[in-house]
């Protein structure tokens, strides 16, 4: 059976939050849904002008969330837009949220005259996850991870290939950098450019600074 909060047990919960008595008509009987999807949502602070992108029904913008790869497993988490990344921080609520539909309660102050009804609860959250803007990718890590498949010249890659499979250096595809690396796609390409990372063949190889000098040269 649902859980029922009267209007008289919510109006004496206004007055015991000392609110403003001009919000009185705002106050509304709370249901509570038989069932609670509280797991099924995650609630994020963004800036007005990030929130105001992902509202609109046409927007293209995508946020990705991503782990940071660690030595026991996972690290910090990411959320990757197409031009910003943002380290993820949970925090505490000081109080519960209670996360009711759209229609459910009133944003414009009722009539008088009007029955009050009650707003449903579907979820309730004590936590939600907070965007900081952060600098990434890791030059650092990344350059490291190209290490093993710089680019020297043409003929040195053919004697690489010539190799035992087993013993070749690995290379990486964009999309394996991309899913690895937690960061925008802007940025990543922005580091790419950086340490002088270039798509060849179908992989990105960190191309050795005198051969760039050398085919600049020619």
């Amino acid at each position: 059976m649902a859980r029922i909060r009267t209007l008289d047990e919510m109006m004496c919960l206004f007055r015991c939050a000392k609110l403003d008595a001009s919000l009185s008509s705002f106050v509304r009987p709370v249901q509570f849904s038989d069932q609670l999807v509280s797991d099924d949502y995650k609630l994020f602070e963004v800036d007005s002008e990030l929130a105001d992108e992902l509202s609109t029904s046409d927007s293209p913008r995508i946020i990705e969330l991503k782990d940071e790869p660690g030595k026991s497993g996972f690290g910090r988490v990411y959320a990757c837009a197409a031009d910003q990344t943002y380290s993820v921080v949970e925090t505490e609520t000081s109080n519960t949220l209670l996360l009711v539909p759209n229609d459910s309660a009133p944003i414009e102050k009722p009539l008088d005259t009007e029955e009050p009804k009650p707003a449903v609860v579907y979820a309730m959250k004590t936590s939600y996850l907070e965007f900081h803007p952060c600098i990434a990718p890791s030059l650092r890590l990344l350059k490291q991870k190209m290490l093993s498949s710089r680019y020297h010249s043409p003929f040195d890659d053919e004697l690489d290939g010539d190799e035992d499979s087993t013993i070749r250096p690995p290379k990486f595809t964009r999309l394996e950098l991309t899913a690895e690396f937690p960061c925008s796609i802007n940025e990543l390409a922005y580091a790419f450019v950086r340490l002088g990372i270039f798509e060849i063949e179908g992989f990105m190889r960190l191309v050795d600074s005198d051969y760039l000098v050398q085919v600049g040269g020619s």
